[in-house]
């Protein structure tokens, strides 16, 4: 499994913030960072949409802790489209706050890339080579390194 992670911050209470969009390769976990979060208005939860159809997750603060918003690392897997090669998505993380009706907003546009088959073979090693018939061609016999796979190709002289 791949992994990834993000870091967000924001020194106001009161924004909007779109990150640099998040390629993805397969199956991911995806790691967000929160550091340096505003706490001038009391933070009074976190809610994180992570735009794939999964729950909502929400975390709330205490009025005398809030390490959720400083050092705190929240993770999700996300899984590659089983009928097209990418798939994109946002994910919105979310910081409400007690004394303002202000919040701040983090976007987190993601593509998931579904692994094709030239990716997944990696590299090849020949494994063999055979003269096959009387015009000297030639099978030749490779597997992949990654995952075991026999590819088979005939060279025929022109």
């Amino acid at each position: 499994m791949n992994t990834f992670s993000i870091t967000l911050s924001s020194n106001t209470s009161s924004t909007s913030i779109t990150t640099n969009e998040v390629y993805l390769t397969d199956l991911t976990t995806l790691y967000v960072n929160l550091t340096n979060i505003s706490i001038e208005n009391l933070p009074k939860d976190i809610s994180i949409s992570w735009g794939d159809g999964s729950i909502v997750e929400t975390y709330s603060t205490k009025l005398t802790d809030f390490s959720i918003l400083t050092g705190s690392s929240y993770s999700h897997i996300f899984y590659p489209s089983t009928d097209t090669l990418t798939k994109n998505i946002s994910c919105q993380l979310t910081v409400s706050y007690i004394k303002s009706l202000a919040s701040c907003t983090f976007t987190i546009p993601v593509t998931i890339i579904a692994p094709s088959y030239y990716n997944k073979i990696n590299d090849l090693i020949l494994l063999q080579s055979n003269i096959i018939d009387e015009n000297n061609s030639i099978l030749f016999t490779f597997g992949s390194v990654s995952d075991g796979s026999i590819i088979e190709t005939v060279l025929s002289p022109s």
